[in-house]
């Protein structure tokens, strides 16, 4: 993976771990929930009426759709349940509530 420091590319973790090493270094790191991608929150699990989701007929459980807030903002939704009149999907990110662990290897640096 190539990354620029500063570009926001990336978690602030990550960037601060890599920001430090030199060529040819490795280190492992353990970014916690809170500084990943946050805690799940229950409040992001919500029914949707069937309507409100295109092709319903064609989705399953466990599928990752695209929706959008009010704002137009798009969000990926995972489909936990469907039933007659609703579907349950959490807009979570699929890693919230996980601490996440990296090894990194820094193999070249280069300054544009």
């Amino acid at each position: 993976m190539e990354l620029t420091i500063g570009a926001g590319d990336v978690l602030p973790a990550f960037e601060e771990a890599v920001a430090g090493m030199a060529v040819g270094e490795s280190k492992t790191i353990t970014v916690p929930a809170g500084k990943a991608h946050g805690p799940h929150s229950p409040e992001l699990v919500r029914e949707v009426a069937r309507s409100r989701i295109p092709g319903v007929e064609q989705v399953e459980v466990g599928t990752r759709i695209q929706g959008s807030v009010s704002s137009g903002y798009p969000v990926y939704l995972k489909v936990l349940g469907i039933s007659e009149e609703t579907v349950t999907v959490d807009m979570n990110h699929p890693l919230a509530g996980q601490n996440l662990t990296y090894e990194i290897t820094l193999i070249e640096i280069i300054c544009r």
